[in-house]
């Protein structure tokens, strides 16, 4: 439905257009097929959902973010080891 622009915040009601605080603005006898239609096209559209992202697998951290996730499981890695021990290590820590 296109409404002129001194109308787009209003709702429509049996006695007119109501202002969004409760003002009349203008009188009108509106059938209740035009007040469904008005209301409806003055709802905004929900925002689309986002979508998720899993947290990366162990095995494509980096060493700085294997040590990270380490420290908050209470334990320190060495990064001058070998990628593939610490996930190893940060695997027994996840309980993979």
């Amino acid at each position: 439905m296109n409404k002129p622009g001194w109308l787009k915040d209003t709702t429509a009601t049996p006695q007119g257009y109501m202002s969004p605080n409760g003002e009349l603005l203008k009188s009108a006898r509106l059938s209740d097929e035009h007040i469904a239609m008005w209301n409806e096209a003055a709802v905004p559209a929900a925002p689309e959902p986002q979508m998720l992202t899993e947290a990366d697998p162990i095995e494509e951290m980096t060493k700085e973010e294997l040590e990270a996730f380490a420290r908050t499981k209470g334990v320190e890695l060495d990064r001058r080891k070998k990628k593939s021990t610490l996930v190893e290590k940060v695997k027994v820590l996840a309980g993979k």
